[in-house]
Parts: C-alpha cells; structure tokens; sequence
C-alpha cells in the first residue's frame, strides 16, 4: 500500500492523517476504511499512528482492496466528544478527491477510538455502509438511530480497561431495536482484541458484504 501523509484544517479542528492506497489504480471505486486509533495514538505527527492497528499492518506490507484513513487526535482530545463535523468533512474530502465509492464508506475504532466511531455513527445516521467497535463501549441510549447500520462489536472478556458489560450494553440496546450486529467476545483476552481482528480476514470479507445503498 502507498501510504501518503496530509492534514485536515477546520476552524474548530486540525487533524493530520495518513492514508492508504492501493499501488496500482482500481478499474472500480475503492471502499474506504477510516480507522480511529487509541488513546495512546493521541499527538500530531501521524507517523506514530503507524504503531499501531491497521496503520501497523499496512506499514509492515499488508495489502487490502480498500482506501485506508487514519485521522489523528491531538493530545488531550477525545474522539467521542470532539464535533464530529469536521472529522466527516475530512471523510467527504477524501472520498471526492480519490474517486472512492461514497456507499462503502466503513468506520472502524479500537478503544478510545471505537468510542468514537460509534459517536460518528450516531452524528450521522445513515452515511456509514458498516460499524465496527473493538474494546469499547459508547452511548447506548441513542443506538435506535444506528437500527438500519451494520455493526460488529469486538471485545475481551478479560478486558481492564473497558469492562465487557461495556460493550455487551451496545449489543443489547442495538438486538433491542433490530439492529443487524454481530458481537465476538474473545473469552481470555484483555484490551487489545484489535491486534488479532485487524489480522484477520474475517473483517474485510464481512466489511465488503455491505454497501450503503443496500
């Protein structure tokens, strides 16, 4: 993957990135992945977001079919409850300027940052193709709005830090409303449940299964 450096200016916002682009030019419109790091990816040089999570993986080699964005928060933020208008902004730039397909847009996060891609989803209903959450909870009270959304919530069940019920508290309130979720609680692990989803095939396949339009 060709990885390329940038950064975002809104008047509330400034967010560096790096994203990732197949080598060779697609004879069909790339997905896009945005992956939102942890609260130790936190700064501004996005060079550190390499790291860690699918930023790690595509450094080191991996190859995916999708376009790759990786947002970074600046110290002392919080992607939950930062306005999430500038983060989507950011999203729509890519999306138009890289000719990436506008219905399989994916939002992906792994502790503070899956805080915060639930939080984008709930910000805009409907302009997501699929969820995904990893060692991380959110507001469950809203989760009615994201009935229509695919979602796959991933968590440890041995986790210190986001204690399961967390997480098992956004399944229920999504299999409450007929949400379409997927849940994988991986019994003996601890916070870091993304290291080993992000390796995994299983993710992108399920990912390309969904699209906006359908």
């Amino acid at each position: 993957m060709i990885e390329m450096t940038g950064s975002y200016h809104a008047e509330s916002l400034v967010l560096p990135y790096l994203l990732y682009l197949p080598p060779e030019s697609p004879t069909t419109r790339l997905p896009l992945i945005v992956t939102l790091h942890d609260a130790d990816g936190r700064g501004s040089d996005p060079s550190m977001l390499r790291h860690e999570g699918l930023p790690r993986r595509l450094s080191e080699g991996e190859s995916l079919p999708f376009a790759v964005l990786a947002p970074q928060l600046a110290d002392g933020l919080w992607w939950a409850t930062i306005p999430m208008s500038p983060l989507e902004a950011l999203i729509d730039q890519i999306v138009t300027t890289h000719n990436l397909d506008p219905e399989r847009v994916y939002v992906l996060g792994h502790g503070m940052g899956g805080y915060g891609a639930w939080a984008l989803a709930l910000a805009f209903p409907g302009r997501f193709a699929a969820l995904v959450t990893m060692g991380s909870g959110g507001d469950s009270e809203h989760a009615a709005l994201l009935k229509d959304l695919p979602a796959w919530v991933i968590h440890g069940g041995k986790d210190p830090v986001v204690l399961p019920r967390e997480a098992e508290r956004l399944v229920d309130a999504l299999q409450s409303c007929g949400a379409p979720v997927k849940y994988t609680r991986f019994d003996q692990a601890g916070h870091d449940v993304w290291t080993r989803s992000y390796a995994s095939p299983a993710l992108y396949n399920w990912l390309l299964k969904h699209a906006r339009s359908a």
